[in-house]
């Protein structure tokens, strides 16, 4: 919500007007803005385990006799949890690897990174990058005081830069990894659940492989719903027809299920078919009355786990025979 968005923010010392107070925060919408500066003070958090400590320009001063008579003052103070950052390190991370600072991807150390580029359809005006590692937060920026229109980006230009510096800063020693792991917990999840409906769900125990996603989340965020698909397969209820004598049952598409499909009739029941989901099974039975049943089954190569057993309507098969037309519809009355 905005209202937590502003406790953040006021606990890294950024003050809002009233009129900023809005959903734009989400993309960075301010009026004024941050420094460079204090850019890269806002940054640092996540690389310091949420954190917060300014930075100063001036550490400590010292005269010739060696009295110090000058120390920056470092206040910190605790804004977001050990998991937090731990996620969005992990995030910037990727945005190094593979997304838009991947320019720095080479790089033989961790570096989280956010790029950003502001401009319209006439060109850009103002570019960035804010790379940080576990000892160092630097931010970069291109642009002018005239807002002149170039074809600066944040991924190209800054981190163009960004690799330079780091490349100097690191020279002689290599910077501790990123912290992605305090905080946090991994679940496994349903892939097919994220992926098509946008749900957390925990995977059920015997669901293939290639269906389930490992994720990270937060220590004590784990209770999720869990799914029974594959130990408890449930299906939608198959629909069945008549036609020409011959009985059609269609199923839904069900990609990791088979099926169990029984004809009753009176005390005798036949099995139809049993394998793999087809859209339409069909059964050209005699003459007669018949129950059909339909059970999914999941089979993981070892065990099969079965579904509810679903009863189909009752379908009636008889020996009528259509009475035929009397001659008198056939009769040629005009030309008589």
């Amino acid at each position: 919500t905005v209202k937590n968005c502003e406790k953040y923010l006021t606990a890294m010392d950024i003050k809002l007007d009233d009129d900023e107070k809005n959903l734009s925060l989400a993309l960075g919408g301010m009026k004024y803005g941050l420094s460079l500066k204090e850019l890269a003070d806002k940054y640092s958090v996540f690389a310091n385990g949420g954190s917060y400590a300014p930075s100063h320009f001036i550490k400590e001063i010292i005269t010739k006799d060696g009295k110090s008579i000058y120390r920056a003052e470092t206040i910190k103070n605790n804004v977001f949890s050990a998991g937090t950052c731990s996620l969005i390190n992990d995030i910037l991370l990727v945005t190094t690897k593979s997304g838009t600072a991947k320019k720095l991807k080479n790089l033989s150390f961790d570096v989280a990174s956010k790029t950003g580029t502001c401009g319209n359809a006439e060109g850009n005006t103002d570019a960035y990058t804010v790379s940080y590692t576990s000892e160092h937060c630097v931010a970069v920026w291109l642009g002018d005081k005239n807002n002149e229109r170039s074809e600066i980006t944040g991924g190209n230009d800054c981190c163009k830069i960004m690799k330079k510096l780091l490349e100097n800063m690191y020279s002689s020693h290599r910077p501790m990894a990123i912290d992605t792991l305090s905080g946090t917990s991994t679940i496994t999840i349903d892939r097919e659940e994220y992926e098509k409906n946008d749900k957390i769900i925990i995977a059920d125990p015997v669901c293939p492989k290639l269906n389930t996603l490992t994720v990270k989340v937060l220590k004590g965020a784990e209770s999720y719903p869990q799914s029974s698909k594959f130990s408890s397969p449930i299906i939608p209820i198959p629909t069945i027809t008549v036609a020409n004598e011959v009985v059609s049952i269609e199923l839904c598409h069900a990609k990791y299920y088979s099926f169990i499909i029984n004809r009753a009739n009176n005390s005798k029941t036949v099995t139809i078919y049993d394998g793999k989901w087809q859209n339409k099974i069909t059964d050209s039975p005699e003459k007669g009355v018949y129950t059909y049943t339909v059970i999914p089954y999941y089979d993981d190569g070892t065990n099969k786990f079965y579904g509810k057993q679903i009863t189909l309507p009752t379908v009636n098969l008889t020996d009528e025979k259509i009475t035929p037309l009397p001659d008198i519809v056939n009769k040629d009355w005009f030309n008589q």
